[in-house]
């Protein structure tokens, strides 16, 4: 008997075998010749060369001996790129292809996870199917599509250049799309490319919004190898500082320091005295950005801002950490004032402010630690615990009786801050009757 060779199996040729004339042992009964060296065996136990069965299943799903289905996951283990010899693509099975067909053009999460599910399976889409899915997903404005980008690009989707060039450009210029970011990104692996001129202008448009967005977008565009000219820095640069925006400038002027944008001495000192003169999170934020670039300011500048921000309280403690730590000092005695001050008020940043003044010097008599802790734990609230805990870990201490008095508040108020306050004063050191 004639042995077939694979290629010559054609959707035409309906080869078949008897059941009940399977064959010898030694032979494959999809060519009818001896096995090769290697094989592969079906659910139904039985065994083909396995370039055969490769070949049998790209136009039929079934066993070619009993008919019995072949599940999507041992047939895409035979044609793991879903590819025959030619590079043509087929399905094994139409109701999957159509499935897969219709999920990538579903634009939302359930279209995506049915997608790569099918994928999984070894179901295949042709190049030009591949395509036509790709093209509308790089328009769409919903979060999942570069999820969806990506894995058309894995199964082996491609664009021309100019096709890539659009999908990029419309990336960092339409600022409504979803995860741009990593649209952009995954384009740019794929050699999409701006030209010099409109990298200029993406970036200089990017910047000039002044948000959140717009300074993402300038980052990779500053990546991508996008210029401004020294002046066009400058103009920029004193325009972030401007922003009412404090966290927006912060990041738009961090970003154009870094990439060369510079001021004048007097400038830069002018900026950075208005920045701390505002004590709000904003201008904390400029006034970091500025100090961390050279920004300097004289010693009573400097006391006079941070005995501003002790005196406002509140965000105040943002700008009194960041003069902390550039330089700023307070004679003890008003550094002992402030520490009192907050000590009495009754939120989450005094609590904070009390911590960064222990830090930096500041100091009570014992008694009058001693009596503050006291008061803490009285209020039986969150902030009362906390303050209570920084008071401990400072040295104020409590005698036994005034231990056991505060644990028998604590445990009688019968809540959840009771209880916290109850294991903090059990942790120092307050006992109960045997």
């Amino acid at each position: 008997m004639n042995r077939i060779r694979p290629e010559q199996i054609t959707p035409e040729q309906n080869v078949s075998i008897p059941v009940g004339q399977e064959t010898e042992l030694e032979k494959c009964a999809v060519c009818r010749g001896a096995f090769s060296s290697r094989t592969i065996t079906t659910i139904c136990n039985h065994t083909f060369d396995k370039e055969c069965l490769s070949e049998w299943v790209k136009h039929k799903n079934g066993c070619p001996i009993c008919r019995r289905v072949l599940s999507n996951m041992f047939i895409s283990s035979l044609l793991p790129s879903g590819r025959s010899g030619s590079g043509e693509y087929h399905s094994a099975d139409p109701i999957l292809h159509a499935r897969l067909l219709a999920a990538v053009h579903i634009d939302n999460f359930s279209g995506l996870k049915e997608a790569e599910r099918l994928f999984r399976q070894g179901v295949r889409l042709t190049p030009q199917e591949l395509h036509d899915a790709l093209l509308p997903t790089l328009r769409t404005r919903s979060y999942p599509a570069p999820l969806l980008t990506l894995l058309l690009f894995e199964q082996g989707a491609v664009l021309s250049s100019e096709e890539l060039h659009d999908a990029l450009l419309r990336a960092v210029t339409d600022y409504e799309v979803g995860d741009w970011l990593d649209l952009a990104r995954l384009l740019i692996a794929q050699d999409a490319r701006l030209f010099p001129n409109e990298l200029h202008d993406v970036l200089l448009s990017a910047i000039k919004r002044e948000s959140y967005r717009g300074c993402q977008n300038a980052e990779l565009l500053f990546e991508m190898g996008a210029q401004l000219t020294p002046q066009e820095l400058y103009e920029a640069l004193l325009s972030a500082l401007k922003n009412k925006n404090g966290k927006d400038g912060g990041r738009n002027a961090r970003l154009l320091l870094k990439h060369g944008a510079r001021l004048s001495p007097k400038e830069l000192h002018a900026a950075l005295l208005s920045a701390v003169q505002k004590i709000n999170v904003h201008g904390n934020t400029i006034a970091e950005v500025l100090f961390e670039y050279g920004g300097q300011l004289t010693s009573p500048e400097l006391y006079q801002a941070l005995q501003s921000a002790l005196e406002k309280g509140g965000e105040g403690y943002w700008s009194a950490r960041l003069l902390f730590e550039y330089g700023a000092k307070l004679p003890p005695q008003e550094l002992n004032e402030a520490l009192r001050s907050a000590l009495k008020q009754d939120h989450f940043f005094s609590r904070e402010t009390v911590r960064l003044l222990f830090d930096n010097g500041a100091k009570l008599p014992q008694q009058e630690l001693n009596e503050f802790l006291q008061s803490a734990i009285r209020k039986l609230d969150r902030n009362g615990r906390y303050k209570a805990a920084l008071l401990f870990k400072y040295g104020a201490q409590l005698t036994q009786q005034e231990l056991y008095n505060g644990l028998l508040s604590s445990i009688r108020a019968d809540n959840f801050e009771g209880y916290e306050m109850a294991r903090l004063l059990f942790n120092n050191g307050a006992k109960l009757p045997q």
